[in-house]
């Protein structure tokens, strides 16, 4: 639940809504960041 109250906060910080700051902050993140647990072979 942490998470969802960041992205709300941020959301209502910038005047967007929660999906638009998730489906930014997913597109913007290096592959390697979000999946930072997952060996080289799997990328």
């Amino acid at each position: 639940m942490g998470i969802v109250r960041a992205v709300q906060m941020v959301a209502k910080e910038v005047a967007t809504t929660p999906a638009q700051v998730a489906r930014l902050s997913a597109l913007r993140a290096p592959v390697g960041d979000r999946y930072a647990g997952m060996s080289g072979i799997n990328r």
